[in-house]
């Protein structure tokens, strides 16, 4: 009897889960729909990256204004007409779960401090950009590190298996993430899921060198979607990629975004001069091309700029130089910006809807450095404390001034 009432069950169980499979699948379309019948977004973002604030604040770091006066660094920011803070989070950053050499510092770039940066945020006026990584560790196109909690889930299980378990485990981790975040009143405006994805995501099982990662990448972020789009129908979904201002690795990837019936709402590419050797109208072209060519708008997700030749301590910083841009100063760097915002401003119809500036906050501080070595715990250097809104002192550059016009 007892036998009997079990394959009873599982077999009602099978029958729901079908269902509801076949639901999620119908979603994707009707979603995908909904979001090409709203009007395009007019205002245009001018913001920064902020997700580090607190661990620069907690590390001593201050900030200044031009008189000198200490401030919130989203004072400074608001005043200057920053309109959005991005967000990102990892899974669960810390000891043993970055790359083997370096992993992320603990407690911070998680939800819980994540949650404290937008409402913070939200308070100066601020839209949200979350971005979630799907990782513990930095995610690029090098590498897309699978959450060591979600590898000890699809330990033993390959193929469709895996496949099938990242998908649901996506989807679950999607909508808590964004359900905690409308609990708490700081539903995101933009969400983008995944972190510089040209490569993929969750790496190898959705690395796009083959056809069937292309597969696995689309079941993954559509996934992903889906949560979104149950908890919140209004935020707009970022798919975030490098190399902007080159229009035929944007092409490719989005085109093939749209052959694999992905759902998204809004192109985000990553620009800068040192590491994407063009100028702001190549850019510009960039984002009117593909905003033509598939119907979306563009946001630039990652910019920076190094005022300074060194990083504080003399050495070189992770942007060596500003690529076609020669003038390495604070000056150099307002210029840049204001070109920037004038170029992708210019572009017809709405078809760039603004720039992240990546981590203005990340100045110079005590002990304060991009990640942890494995071998000892200690702290890396800052590597970008020659690209801030801040000058070594933590005063506000001139460059604010191009957020305010």
């Amino acid at each position: 009897m007892k036998h009997w009432k079990k394959v009873l069950c599982m077999g009602l169980l099978s029958i729901a889960v079908s269902a509801n499979l076949c639901l999620a699948v119908d979603a994707v379309p009707a979603a995908q729909a909904a979001a090409k019948e709203q009007a395009p977004i007019t205002t245009f973002y001018e913001g920064g990256d902020f997700s580090m604030l607190h661990y620069i604040e907690r590390k001593g770091g201050k900030f200044y204004r031009k008189d000198g006066t200490q401030a919130n660094a989203l004072d400074i920011a608001k005043d200057h007409g920053v309109n959005i803070a991005r967000v990102r989070i990892y899974n669960d950053p810390g000891p043993g779960r970055g790359d083997g050499t370096w992993y992320c510092p603990p407690n911070y770039v998680i939800e819980r401090d994540a949650l404290r940066i937008a409402g913070e945020a939200r308070e100066h006026g601020m839209a949200i950009e979350l971005t979630l990584h799907y990782s513990d560790y930095w995610t690029n196109g090098e590498r897309q590190n699978v959450p060591h909690e979600w590898a000890d889930q699809i330990k033993g299980l390959t193929g469709e298996a895996a496949i099938a378990k990242l998908e649901q485990l996506t989807y679950d981790y999607t909508k808590s993430v964004m359900q905690d975040f409308k609990d708490d009143d700081m539903t995101p405006e933009f969400i983008s899921l995944g972190n510089e994805t040209q490569g993929g995501m969750l790496y190898p099982y959705a690395k796009l060198d083959t056809p069937e990662g292309w597969q696995n990448y689309a079941r993954l972020v559509n996934a992903g979607a889906r949560a979104v789009r149950e908890v919140s129908p209004t935020t707009k979904i970022i798919l975030h990629i490098a190399d902007g201002g080159h229009i035929d690795k944007g092409d490719a990837f989005f085109g093939n975004c749209q052959k694999y019936g992905i759902d998204y709402d809004i192109m985000g590419a990553s620009y800068y001069p040192y590491f994407h050797k063009v100028k702001v109208d190549k850019v510009a072209e960039y984002c009117d091309y593909l905003h033509k060519k598939y119907g979306k708008q563009t946001i630039i997700m990652e910019t920076g700029y190094a005022w300074n030749r060194t990083r504080s301590d003399g050495w070189p910083g992770q942007l060596v130089n500003n690529g076609p841009y020669s003038d390495m100063s604070k000056q150099g760097q307002k210029a840049f910006m204001q070109d920037l915002f004038s170029a992708l401003k210019a572009v017809p119809d709405h078809g760039c809807i603004g720039d992240i500036y990546w981590d203005p906050i990340m100045i110079k501080a005590p002990d304060a450095g991009w990640a942890q070595f494995e071998s000892n715990h200690a702290t890396d250097v800052n590597v970008v404390d020659n690209t801030t809104w801040f000058d070594f002192d933590g005063k506000e550059l001139p460059v604010l001034d191009a957020y305010a016009q």
